[in-house]
């Protein structure tokens, strides 16, 4: 007696791990999508160059250190990513090529979200009462220069300071 054998495979339908895993698969491709697109914010939460071009510092020991270490103020701004004028500033002024020169070559720069607990304790510390907030101190945090929002030419001139 013979046994016949049928073939129930089809050469045409995808492999049963992919047809079980499609929703895995779809899943992951997503998260990779979305994390591509936050580098940048992590960049900007870990330090480094923000969207503006401008390496802002991420606490004042570490801005106060390289000041002492340059000679050079702090510039410290003040913001939230819920305010609409530090938003007009992030996308307008700061990114300005003469403002991120001056910035680069004159200052530390120390950015403070108020929504943060440092920047919240910055903030009551020197007393902001609103944002944006731009102060610029010497290396040991004197206030020199008091700011709010600016148009990247005034930004320009208050940071030149003349």
């Amino acid at each position: 007696m013979q046994t016949y054998y049928y073939d129930t495979t089809n050469d045409d339908q995808p492999p049963s791990w992919l047809s079980q895993n499609r929703w895995m698969l779809v899943i992951g491709l997503i998260f990779a999508g979305v994390l591509v697109f936050q580098i940048p914010s992590v960049k900007r939460a870990i330090g480094g160059a923000g969207a503006d071009g401008i390496d802002w510092q991420q606490s004042f020991p570490e801005a106060s250190s390289m000041a002492h270490e340059t000679g050079r103020p702090i510039l410290i701004k003040f913001t939230a990513d819920w305010c609409p004028p530090c938003q007009q500033m992030k996308q307008n002024a700061w990114p300005n090529e003469q403002v991120r020169q001056a910035v680069e070559t004159r200052n530390v720069p120390l950015v403070a979200d108020v929504d943060t607990t440092e920047g919240a304790q910055l903030a009551q510390q020197y007393g902001v009462q609103g944002i944006p907030t731009i102060l610029v101190t010497d290396a040991t945090g004197r206030v020199q220069r008091t700011g709010s929002y600016m148009d990247g030419d005034r930004l320009l001139t208050f940071l030149i300071g003349d």
